[in-house]
């Protein structure tokens, strides 16, 4: 398993366009990915559940990625973040 902690940059928090992008990006590959806000935590594949983590700006969130193939999806998620990407 893979995980780090994330900072969300956009002003706007975890937001629907953003937790798009991170459904879709998840469902292109077979790990599991969860992200978790406190004591909430929501799967990576469901844009409602991301939404339902009520992240902010400025919050930090814990990326975990489990699987096969989570070394692609960690770096590919990761980035997202990193460079701000719309989240």
């Amino acid at each position: 398993m893979k995980q780090r902690i994330v900072k969300i940059k956009d002003q706007n928090g975890l937001h629907l366009r953003a937790a798009a992008k991170i459904a879709d990006t998840t469902k292109q590959f077979e790990s599991k990915v969860t992200l978790c806000n406190d004591d909430k935590c929501a799967s990576g594949s469901s844009v409602i559940e991301l939404l339902m983590l009520e992240v902010g700006h400025e919050d930090k969130v814990k990326l975990q990625v489990e699987g096969k193939d989570e070394e692609l999806v960690f770096k590919e998620l990761s980035l997202f973040f990193v460079e701000g990407a719309g989240i």
